[in-house]
């Protein structure tokens, strides 16, 4: 499902974990095709009570490429 924010936040934080930062890149711009106005600041709606895996999560998606 193309509007599946979630989906595709996962999708772009395991390829850069996986050091595949083209596919990174490539998953960022599908999810922006579906959802022009997603940003980093979504995640505060992410069910993650631990700061540091979500510090990391976003860490990750700033690398590829999400602001």
């Amino acid at each position: 499902m193309r509007r599946w924010y979630s989906a595709h936040i996962v999708l772009a934080a395991s390829h850069v974990a996986l050091e595949r930062q083209e596919n990174a890149v490539e998953a960022v711009k599908t999810c922006r095709n579906a959802l022009p106005e997603i940003c980093i600041k979504d995640l505060d709606r992410a069910p993650l009570r631990d700061h540091d895996k979500l510090n990391e999560l976003r860490a990750r998606l700033f690398k590829a490429g999400f602001a």
